[in-house]
């Protein structure tokens, strides 16, 4: 009985200090959130002004703008057809049934580097401009094998008698699938659609080879920034994310071990999403009309932004960078020939 006490207590802190591993990292960063010094490397004093600083940040706007709405429409159209394509998977012989499979895990096991570089060549021999919704194209293809793996999951295990008695009852398809499958699949759907809004608006790698004209987003604007060194509105940005993308993670999780009733994860995603909505749409109405635009690509924010609102100043415009971390990523998408800038500034 010793024995047993003895090695519980080892598994316990060996849990406990894998877990402290992980996730001190992230604990310091919010607490550097609120340093008063710009420095990260000590503390000076309690301060919330890089949170101020932050909110009067235009390009970290503009971007979390576009990442909002490439995770949402991607959400939604991961959604419709992976639930649609899950519905249909679920139906076949076992050979066909494994051939799907190995198709539907492939965009998952193949690594993000050869399918950003396989998406850019395809879009550059369709002569498709870059643009958020190259962005959103390049999500969904790999986005969408969540939804069909978490939503077929669900289906596997749904007893499909309850089909067919609501089929003999006189149920047509539809009424069948509306009134019958849909609310046993409901939770393992919206489950999905928070883990594919996550993975989207997390995404790096892949959106830095498919971003075009004025579609850089949030993680590109924080990874550029990262090259003149961490700075305290970095620190508070990355608070932000944490704060409003971990929540949805555990909804999802939650909710597809069953510990979450669905109407309860319904209003839980919908208060995240109106947090993390509000101070978008806050900024959009203190933007104001609309102005002639220059684009600009140039490596981190290497245009100092005093002279940027100068220029936007005197000639009555809005200036618009977007940023590449590389010249080798800079290369990559001019020699595409698939996105157009009015001004490219190499580092």
């Amino acid at each position: 009985m010793a024995g047993v006490r003895r090695s519980g207590w080892g598994l316990s802190i060996t849990t406990a200090a894998v877990y402290l591993f992980l996730y001190a990292p992230i604990f310091v960063l919010m607490v550097y959130s609120f340093n008063r010094s710009r420095l990260s490397a000590h503390w000076t004093g309690f301060t919330s002004e890089w949170y101020a600083v932050l909110w009067r940040d235009e390009q970290i706007f503009r971007s979390l703008e576009n990442s909002l709405l490439v995770a949402a429409v991607v959400t939604v159209t991961c959604v419709v057809f992976g639930t649609m394509s899950a519905l249909v998977f679920a139906r076949p012989h076992r050979r066909a049934k494994a051939l799907l499979d190995g198709v539907v895990y492939l965009p998952l096991v193949i690594p993000e580097i050869v399918i950003a570089v396989a998406t850019i060549v395809f879009f550059s021999l369709l002569m498709l401009k870059l643009s958020l919704w190259t962005i959103v194209i390049a999500h969904v293809t790999f986005c969408i094998s969540y939804v069909i793996i978490v939503v077929g999951a669900r289906l596997g295990g749904m007893d499909s008698s309850l089909q067919e008695a609501a089929m003999d009852l006189g149920a047509n398809e539809w009424t069948t699938f509306f009134r019958v499958t849909l609310p046993i699949v409901a939770p393992a759907i919206l489950s999905a659609a928070l883990l594919v809004f996550t993975t989207s608006f997390d995404d790096y790698l892949i959106t830095s080879f498919v971003a075009g004209v004025h579609s850089t987003t949030l993680p590109l604007e924080i990874y550029s920034r990262l090259k003149r060194g961490i700075t305290p509105e970095l620190n508070a940005i990355s608070t932000i994310i944490l704060v409003a993308t971990i929540p949805l993670v555990l909804v999802s999780q939650r909710l597809e071990r069953g510990s979450m009733k669905l109407r309860t994860a319904l209003v839980s995603a919908g208060a995240i999403f109106f947090l993390m909505i509000a101070p978008v749409v806050a900024r959009t109405f203190e933007a104001g009309a609309q102005l002639p635009q220059l684009n600009i690509y140039t490596w981190s924010s290497y245009i100092s932004p005093r002279v940027m609102h100068g220029f936007e100043r005197e000639f009555h415009c809005r200036v618009n960078y977007d940023l590449y971390d590389s010249n080798e990523a800079l290369l990559t998408k001019l020699q595409a020939g698939n996105v157009d800038y009015d001004l490219v500034v190499p580092s």
